[in-house]
C-alpha cells in the first residue's frame, strides 16, 4: 500500500513540472515561462562623514545636488573631526553604516592600518593622474582638499608694535607676544604639525621629537592656554590674539570673519596636507562611493573648492586670488610633503609626553 501511494505521488509531481509549474523555491524562472530574474536593489543613497562647517555646506549645498542630478544619488552626511569619524569606523566595523569616510591624512594612516579603509582600484577614479603627488599617500584615499599648516599673524598689530615679520618656526618664541597667542593644542592635527615643525626647526624630527619639546615649553611659557579646535581659535584672534599656527583654510576664515591676517610659511618649511577620502572596509554601495570620490577631484569641484578657501589638489585648478594673497604659496617656498606614516607611529607616545611636560608650562611668563 505505501509503495502504490508512492507512486501516486510520483506521478502526481511529475504531471505538475510537465504543466509548467514554477519551483516555488527558485528567484529565477526558466526563460521558456517568459518571466524575469529578480532586479538587483539599486544604490539610492550614501553616507560621508567628514569635518563640519565649510565642508559640511560644501558637500551639502553644492556637491550632493550636483551629484544626485547626475547620478540619481542622494548624500547623507554625518559632520566630526577625523578622529571622531575615525571612532565611528572603529565601532561599526562589524556593521559599516558610513561609506565614505574624509580625515586628514595621519587620521587616514591610522584607518588604513588598523584595516578600515578599502583599496581603491586607479581606474576608478578618473581624475587621479591629474592630483598633485605631493598630497598621495597610499592607494587607500584620495586627496580631495588642500591645505597647509603654517604660522599665520594680525598685520594691523605687527604693524602698529613694529615687529619684524616671523619668517621661522622659532620667532613664535617671544617675550613680545605674551599673553596675544592662539596657538593650537597638541591633541589637534594643527598643534602636533606645530610641535613636530619646531622639532624640525632645531635639529629633530620624527626620530628625536625631544628638541620640539624643549622650544614647546619656551612657547608655553608666554601663551595663557592652548587651543583644542579652530572654532576656539576664532574668537581669540578677533580678541586681540597677534600670532596663531593653523590650517591654511582656517586662516582663511579669520581673514572672511575681519581678522586682518596672512600666512607665513616660515624657512624650516610647512607640510602640504589634504583631507583625503576613504571607502569604508566593507561598506555597501562602494562603487557609488568611489563615483563620488571621483566627483570630487573633477574640474568643476575642485573649483568650486578652491572657492571656500581649500588648496585645489588637482594641478589645473588655481586659488582665486582673493585667498592667493592670504594663504597661496609660492613655487620657491619650502613646502614638504610629511612622513605620515612616521607621524603616526609617534602621535600617540609624544602627545602624551607634550600634555604632561609643556601643557603645564603654560602662561608662567604671561605676567612677568
Amino acid at each position: 500500500m505505501k509503495r502504490m501511494f508512492s507512486v501516486v505521488i510520483l506521478l502526481m509531481v511529475m504531471m505538475l513540472a510537465a504543466c509548467g509549474v514554477p519551483n516555488p523555491s527558485s528567484k529565477e524562472t526558466s526563460k521558456e515561462s517568459g518571466t524575469k530574474s529578480e532586479p538587483q536593489t539599486e544604490t539610492k543613497e550614501i553616507t560621508i562623514a567628514a569635518n563640519g562647517g565649510k565642508i559640511e555646506k560644501l558637500i551639502r549645498d553644492n556637491l550632493a545636488p550636483k551629484f544626485k542630478e547626475k547620478y540619481g544619488i542622494t548624500i547623507n552626511f554625518v559632520a566630526g573631526s577625523s578622529n571622531e569619524i575615525l571612532t565611528k569606523v572603529q565601532l561599526q566595523k562589524d556593521n559599516p553604516q558610513i561609506n565614505i569616510a574624509m580625515y586628514d591624512s595621519p587620521v587616514a594612516v591610522r584607518a588604513e592600518e588598523e584595516g578600515l579603509t578599502e583599496a581603491i582600484a586607479k581606474e576608478s577614479i578618473k581624475g587621479l593622474d591629474s592630483i598633485d603627488e605631493r598630497y598621495l599617500i597610499d592607494e587607500h584615499s584620495v586627496p580631495v582638499l588642500g591645505y597647509s599648516v603654517a604660522v599665520g599673524y594680525n598685520t594691523d598689530i605687527f604693524k602698529e608694535k613694529g615687529w619684524k615679520a616671523i619668517s621661522s618656526w622659532n620667532d613664535l618664541i617671544s617675550s613680545d607676544y605674551k599673553g596675544m597667542t592662539a596657538f593650537p593644542d597638541v591633541s589637534s592635527n594643527s598643534g602636533f604639525t606645530m610641535f613636530l615643525s619646531m622639532a624640525k626647526a632645531n635639529g629633530g624630527g620624527i626620530d628625536n621629537m625631544q628638541p620640539g619639546m624643549d622650544k614647546g615649553k619656551e612657547l608655553a611659557a608666554y601663551s595663557d592656554t592652548f587651543y583644542k579646535n579652530s572654532t576656539q581659535i576664532q574668537p581669540a584672534m578677533q580678541q586681540g590674539a597677534a600670532v596663531t599656527v593653523q590650517a591654511s583654510y582656517t586662516i582663511a576664515g579669520l581673514h572672511d570673519a575681519g581678522v586682518p591676517v596672512k600666512m607665513v610659511i616660515p624657512k624650516e618649511g610647512a607640510p602640504l596636507q589634504a583631507i583625503v577620502a576613504t571607502v569604508v572596509k566593507n561598506s555597501k554601495n562602494k562603487k557609488a562611493a568611489e563615483d563620488f570620490i571621483n566627483f570630487m577631484v573633477t574640474e568643476d569641484s575642485q573649483k568650486k573648492i578652491a572657492e571656500i578657501a581649500f588648496y585645489p589638489v588637482v594641478k589645473n585648478v588655481k586659488l582665486p586670488e582673493n585667498y592667493d594673497s592670504i594663504i597661496g604659496f609660492k613655487d620657491s617656498d619650502p613646502v614638504y610633503k610629511p612622513d605620515f606614516a612616521g607621524i603616526a607611529k609617534i602621535q600617540p607616545e609624544w602627545t602624551e609626553k607634550w600634555t604632561k611636560e609643556v601643557t603645564p608650562e603654560l602662561g608662567k611668563k604671561v605676567k612677568k
